[in-house]
């Protein structure tokens, strides 16, 4: 009976280990090492992730770091690196993704943050984005900092969809005099409607393994 009992935790655990989502990468890697790939993150996945630098200061893919963020019930991406403009220079990049819900799930949020940020005289930093679902109008969000004002968030909620292409362009303009602009930190977050009922595939492979049971029974005398 002990034995049998056995057999059955390692079939439950077998498949609970299938419909377990897979772990976010856990290290801080450079932007490169994820451009075209596409890499899974708890319930999202990511694809397609691109990069283009512009203006006086170009800060390549080299020089941006990202983190797989998973807290609080929101899953995303967090790009790190020295966006700064003395006066009289601008930078400019553009980010672009794919981000799809795995196993039927929806998304419904999507926060887009600029940290980091400060402007200097006649200076601003400008991060604007499009996300697009499959089907449905574009949503777009924005953060903006400039001396006389700091909005460094922005967020929306809305119907669940299965994916969203994303687009961001990131604008630091160094101003007329003073220490210039900058931002060090460009986070997207997406929360998320979850399913608990695994797919079929994964219930006939569980049931398949239950009915292994009796035969192992027979075999090995358990």
């Amino acid at each position: 009976m002990k034995r049998i009992l056995l057999l059955m935790t390692f079939v439950v655990c077998a498949c609970c280990s299938v419909w377990a989502d897979p772990a976010c990468p856990t290290t801080t890697a450079s932007l490169t090492a994820y451009e075209g790939m596409t890499f899974v993150c708890n319930n999202l996945t990511f694809s397609d992730l691109t990069y283009i630098p512009s203006g006086n200061l170009l800060v390549d893919a080299g020089q941006v770091s990202i983190t797989f963020v998973n807290s609080g019930g929101e899953e995303g991406l967090d790009f790190n690196a020295p966006w700064v403009d003395i006066p009289g220079q601008t930078t400019d990049s553009t980010f672009g993704f794919t981000v799809s819900c795995n196993d039927g799930c929806g998304i419904d949020d999507l926060a887009l943050s600029i940290l980091g940020a400060a402007a200097g005289p006649g200076g601003n930093v400008n991060l604007a984005e499009d996300a697009t679902p499959p089907v449905g109008p574009t949503i777009a969000l924005e953060a903006d900092v400039n001396p006389g004002f700091a909005l460094t968030s922005d967020s929306t909620t809305f119907s669940p969809v299965s994916s969203l292409t994303v687009t961001k362009d990131l604008a630091v303009i160094g101003g007329t005099s003073g220490p210039g602009s900058g931002a060090s930190q460009v986070q997207n977050l997406f929360s998320t409607t979850t399913t608990t009922v695994p797919e079929p595939s994964t219930v006939f492979l569980c049931m398949g393994l239950l009915g292994l049971v009796p035969v192992a029974r027979r075999k090995f005398g358990f």
